[in-house]
């Protein structure tokens, strides 16, 4: 019996050790380094898609953000998708539309969640590029161009 605890303290050891010490360094030895490939400037055309669901208190600070990110704001398109808002998200996201041509607002009237938002905008874009966020964060200023920036090389897909 005392045999099967050794073996027992033996292998979790073994397991913590390999966790923290030998996967890493492994992973390390074979990745080698990575040096940051100097790349050209690459700004294709994106397509943001935003699911909300009563985000009255911060739909605006998420559209305000996205315009001011550091990238061709021409080359961008927002679409939310309000899954039947029963706040003033509905009427915010028009007042924005006036002022922000780029965003395309989706008002459902029934639910569908936010995997039935997103499929639906989703057939409404024909960008390069899809960017799926929620209403809810912000984004640094270079966020765009640093997202899209891997995109160029052939061996990238996603």
């Amino acid at each position: 019996m005392i045999l099967f605890f050794e073996i027992l303290l033996i292998t979790i050891c073994l397991i913590i050790i390999n966790s923290f010490i030998i996967y890493p360094v492994v992973v390390y030895l074979i990745g080698g380094k990575n040096e940051k490939e100097e790349l050209p400037d690459y700004e294709p055309e994106i397509a943001i898609l935003i699911a909300a669901r009563n985000e009255e208190k911060v739909i605006t600070d998420r559209i305000i953000n996205i315009a001011e990110q550091n990238y061709d704001i021409n080359k961008v398109e927002v679409f939310v998708g309000s899954d039947a808002s029963d706040d003033f998200t509905n009427e915010i996201l028009t007042d924005l539309q006036n002022d922000f041509p780029w965003l395309k607002i989706h008002l459902f009237n029934e639910r569908q969640g936010k995997a039935g938002i997103l499929n639906q905008l989703v057939k409404e874009v024909n960008n390069e590029i899809l960017v799926f966020t929620d209403a809810n964060t912000e984004f640094h200023k270079d966020t765009l161009k640093n997202l899209v920036q891997d995109l160029q090389k052939d061996d990238v897909g996603g």
